[in-house]
């Protein structure tokens, strides 16, 4: 419609009775809805030796309510081409849909049954656990699965959560059964420490009236609070491992890392722009260069609800397994020593400052990241504060967060040809050489 005015308005911030947070935010750009629940947890709510209930909680939300079957919920969904997915994360348990604007009065009330009524049916069960079952056995097919595995073992430990992929273990999945999901439910859920988002063609009044109706009776606290877990002490080291894939590959972590609230969080992201931007990132220059060790390198900051850290990967083969890893070392050490040239700087923050624009195109983007900066205690404004930090970040900004994030290195090797002893300890000694060669700078 030529003649269609396009109206936005700032989102609109309202708590429930309950404790509730509702944000709403109107774009008639297209007419259409889109509804996030974020809820604090995830991989983080599973006991240690427990991970795994989350992941399949969730993903049994959408297999029937105490009024609808899994059928008929997929049916009223598909009658009107909306979608809806339910699903856990690292650090969030979280609901998703997306329908016309003429359908949301009805898609909102099913998603709030999804959410807050699911039946957990035995026989829905039993269908579901298999495919968690085969999607867990499938993580390692790829090196980079497999990589990432062993990784996050060594890096937080078997004490901590995050030290198994959302996932979960096998063996814990394979013996879970209806009573413990639905246990998971009940004592998880509680809606202050949980936000709802709904973005597009709406009326804000009608969407807070509505939600109060539909989530305005979900129980405030949950039984057991959602507290992040602590990461426990880092120690540089390395591990190497075998494999049956025909190459080498290194993940190197160091940390403590930040958390995605931290003030430190833009920086890292330019920082990894620097260090790992194809073609003229200092990584791919180092490892790609004319000799070409390795045949994919990248580095990025994983931040979340707990400490997180600052990773390198590549994958090479077991005769350049040194002199990768080496070169790969100095230039985490370069980030810490050398300020970052003034034509790298910019090109980072372009690449950063760009991600950002097209992550937040749609009403689903915007719903999305409202929660979540809301759901960490980022806040609102955090989009515009987020553009204002990565525009005045300085190359020495830079240098004292690698000087600050870049420590005790936890590396991890897998390989087809697993080095010997005299190669293992030559490894391990480029690793710790990392931490001992800053003390004596």
């Amino acid at each position: 419609d030529a003649g269609r005015q396009i109206v936005t308005q700032p989102t609109r911030r309202v708590v429930l009775p309950n404790g509730l947070r509702l944000l709403v935010g109107v774009n008639n750009a297209v007419p259409a809805v889109s509804m996030h629940f974020y809820h604090l947890g995830g991989l983080l709510a599973d006991e240690p030796g427990r991970e795994g209930v989350a992941n399949a909680t969730w993903r049994m939300l959408l297999r029937g309510t105490q009024t609808q079957s899994s059928q008929a919920i997929a049916e009223r969904i598909e009658n009107v081409g909306a979608s809806m997915t339910t699903s856990c994360g690292y650090n969030t348990h979280y609901g998703q849909a997306t329908c016309l604007k003429e359908d949301w009065a009805d898609i909102f009330e099913l998603f709030a049954d999804v959410i807050q009524n699911p039946a957990f049916d035995s026989a829905e069960w039993d269908r579901m656990q298999g495919r968690l079952l085969a999607s867990i056995s499938r993580i390692n097919d790829r090196w980079t699965g497999e990589l990432s595995t062993r990784f996050r073992h060594a890096y937080f430990g078997e004490g901590h959560a995050w030290s198994q992929t959302v996932a979960g273990r096998h063996e814990v999945v394979a013996n879970l059964g209806v009573g413990d999901l639905r246990a998971f439910h009940r004592n998880h859920l509680g809606s202050r420490e949980a936000v709802l988002a709904v973005f597009g063609d709406v009326d804000p009044q009608a969407v807070v009236q509505k939600a109060r109706e539909l989530f305005g009776g979900m129980s405030a606290d949950p039984v057991i609070d959602f507290v992040a877990p602590p990461v426990g002490t880092l120690r540089a080291g390395l591990q190497a491992h075998a494999t049956a894939k025909q190459l080498a590959a290194v993940q190197l972590g160091f940390g403590p890392g930040a958390t995605r609230a931290s003030k430190d969080y833009p920086g890292l992201r330019v920082l990894s722009n620097v260090i790992s931007d194809f073609p003229s990132g200092w990584l791919n220059q180092a490892l790609r260069g004319s000799e070409g060790l390795v045949y994919a390198a990248w580095a990025y900051a994983y931040t979340g609800l707990s400490p997180g850290y600052f990773t390198v990967v590549f994958n090479t083969g077991p005769q350049t397994l040194e002199p990768a890893l080496g070169r790969a070392i100095d230039v985490m050490r370069r980030a810490r020593e050398e300020p970052v040239d003034l034509g790298s700087l910019a090109r980072a923050k372009a690449g950063v400052l760009t991600s950002e624009f097209f992550g937040r195109q749609t009403n689903g983007d915007r719903a999305q990241q409202a929660a979540l900066g809301e759901l960490y205690g980022i806040g609102l404004d955090e989009a515009k504060r987020f553009l204002a930090d990565v525009d005045g970040l300085t190359a020495e900004d830079l240098r004292a967060l690698a000087r600050k994030y870049f420590r005790h290195p936890v590396a991890v090797v897998i390989s087809h040809e697993p080095p010997d002893g005299k190669a293992l300890q030559a490894l391990r000694g480029i690793v710790l050489d990392f931490d001992g060669g800053m003390e004596a700078r």
